[in-house]
């Protein structure tokens, strides 16, 4: 009977079975470096390409500043044109302003058998008795400071000149006897080397913007 046990509980008795473990292959291996190294690779990549990116930005942004700034001197520039232009308008404005004021052709007469050392004040005193002198031109020799016997007398307008024609003739200065008659002094202004192709109109456009007072303009074809 002991025996009959002893086999009973080395039969009870359970068995472990070890599984055989599979090889693996070499070709069924898993390369991990190989991951990582492609990890790597594409890290390097990302870097790059976001430098590049960053690149482009600042040049944009660079280039966008260089154009404000060009564009910002462009507006100086223009500015400085636009104030050059206003004050050489108003610089002509006024010259034209002191050309008009000045008295109308017309307004000058013509004094002969003036006494030799008449002087311009005196020339002055004795036509104001008439009405307002604007200027008095005394002419003399090149070579000496003596008058030549004649003068010019320019009023305020032309009915003053008239008046002093009539009033101012034959009378007494310094114990002579004074001529006075209307100045025939030139009025007309030659200009040369025309354009040929200019035209009337561009003619009296150029004339009276360097001018006012013009009243009439002449264009001669040759």
């Amino acid at each position: 009977m002991p025996r009959t046990r002893a086999k009973a509980n080395a039969s009870s008795t359970p068995v472990k079975i070890e599984e055989p473990v599979p090889k693996i292959e070499p070709e069924e291996q898993v390369d991990f470096d190989g991951d990582i190294e492609e990890e790597v690779e594409y890290e390097e990549v990302e870097e790059e390409v976001e430098e590049e990116e960053e690149e482009e930005v600042e040049e944009e942004v660079e280039e966008e500043e260089e154009e404000e700034e060009e564009e910002e001197e462009e507006e100086e520039e223009e500015k400085d044109e636009e104030m050059e232009n206003v004050e050489d308008e108003e610089d002509e404005k006024e010259k034209h302003e002191e050309l008009l004021a000045l008295p109308p052709y017309g307004s000058e007469v013509y004094l002969g058998g003036i006494p030799l050392n008449a002087s311009e004040d005196d020339l002055k005193e004795f036509c104001e008795s008439v009405g307002e002198v604007t200027e008095v031109r005394i002419m003399k020799g090149k070579d000496s400071s003596e008058n030549k016997g004649y003068a010019f007398v320019t009023f305020r307008t032309k009915e003053l000149a008239s008046t002093a024609i009539k009033e101012l003739n034959n009378r007494e200065l310094k114990g002579r006897r004074i001529k006075c008659s209307t100045s025939q002094a030139k009025h007309k202004l030659f200009i040369g080397n025309v354009p040929k192709n200019w035209t009337l109109e561009d003619m009296e456009k150029v004339v009276r913007r360097v001018g006012p007072g013009i009243e009439s303009v002449e264009l001669l074809k040759v």
